[in-house]
């Protein structure tokens, strides 16, 4: 074949050029010639290869929005960290086996073993997801949820402040799962601030990875920029730690990005987002921020609504337990107490004592009776 031979080898001919003056006259392949071939050959071959992976690849990015689905996936998988995140890049794979780093995709082969992998978990992903929702669908979830659709669609700068485990992060996560951001498509994506992000460099480095995985590409907040787009929804949890990152800085920079990228931005915080010198909300020194902000506060917590709903979503019924759960769940918050978590962290202890069992109401009555909640 003409593409296999060496530099120079290849011929050409003008046969057939009509009543051309002069004698068929054939002449030598020149080198840019043959490698540009090669190179139209090989970008032929990538692209088939991406797009064979394109579907697959999407509905996974689709999934892996969230760290801990991205490590869940690697778990349970068995794929290496480095072999997806080549798949999420849509890097290709080689076209001859070669030696390559730990965890680098080697042969055509193992990639297409590694896209049979990620097949098979988004069947078993999406048999779960389906069994049962993954939250009670409360009022209080319903009603954050509702907040976070309107900050997407409307590309506002919204702050939420609720009491401890009303469900802030769950109506995040329900959303996330709903409408992902993908490279292609804008989406939410949720991202929890952490307690060593001191700086601001530290605190945009945290966004970008859960952005896009990684931190290939350009960093810092025109970095940033580029990747956040209209269409998106950024959701910070625990947001009260903005205030520290940066000696309060970041809380500009959030502006600054909201408005420079057009996307919604949405603080989720508890009430610490209210303390006079540590928190946002009633500070004069975030005046900017707040003035462009909407603030929405859920700092009453549940209601007894929200916990009716609770027990029909995990099959309980019975005014005893329904006046108990409501006690424990309604009752003053303190530190990172109550709320609906205090009911999941009942069920826990529940499970944890009676190992194999099916949890019944006289079990969470007895352990409520435990904690001083019912005489």
């Amino acid at each position: 074949m003409l593409l296999e031979m060496l530099p120079g080898e290849g011929l050409e001919s003008n046969v057939g050029a009509g009543n051309a003056p002069f004698p068929a006259v054939r002449r030598r392949m020149t080198d840019d010639e043959y490698y540009d071939r090669k190179r139209a050959e090989r970008d032929a071959w990538n692209a088939e290869r991406l797009a064979e992976a394109e579907p697959i690849v999407s509905a996974v990015e689709r999934r892996c929005h969230q760290e801990h689905l991205f490590t869940r996936i690697l778990a349970e998988t068995g794929i290496h960290e480095e072999a997806l995140r080549s798949l999420l890049d849509r890097t290709p794979p080689p076209e001859q086996p070669k030696c390559m780093n730990a965890g680098q995709i080697r042969s055509v082969d193992a990639w297409r073993e590694a896209l049979g992998k990620l097949v098979e978990w988004l069947k078993a992903d999406a048999q779960q997801r389906n069994a049962a929702p993954l939250h009670a669908p409360t009022p209080t979830l319903k009603a954050v949820y509702s907040v976070l659709v309107e900050a997407m669609d409307h590309a506002l700068l919204t702050v939420i402040i609720g009491a401890c485990g009303i469900g802030k992060s769950h109506a995040a996560t329900v959303l996330v799962d709903e409408r992902p951001r993908s490279i292609n498509q804008p989406g939410a994506v949720l991202v929890e601030l952490r307690e060593s992000d001191k700086t601001v460099s530290q605190c945009i480095e945290t966004i970008l990875k859960r952005l896009r995985h990684d931190l290939h590409g350009e960093g810092g907040y025109a970095g940033l920029c580029r990747v956040l787009r209209r269409g998106d929804l950024l959701i910070l949890d625990e947001g009260h730690r903005l205030a520290k990152c940066g000696n309060g800085a970041m809380v500009e920079v959030v502006r600054d990005l909201w408005k420079d990228t057009g996307a919604g931005i949405a603080v989720i915080g508890n009430p610490l987002l209210r303390k006079r010198r540590e928190g946002i909300l009633g500070n004069d020194a975030y005046g900017a921020f707040l003035s462009r902000a909407e603030v929405h506060d859920f700092s009453k917590g549940n209601s007894r609504a929200d916990v009716d709903a609770w027990m029909v979503w995990k099959g309980f019924s019975g005014k005893a337990l329904a006046d108990g759960l409501s006690r424990l769940a309604l009752r003053q918050s303190r530190d990172n107490e109550g709320g609906l978590r205090e009911l999941k962290k009942l069920v826990e202890s529940v499970e944890r004592r009676n190992p194999g069992k099916a949890i019944t109401s006289e079990m969470l009555l007895d352990e409520i009776k435990l904690r001083g909640v019912l005489s």
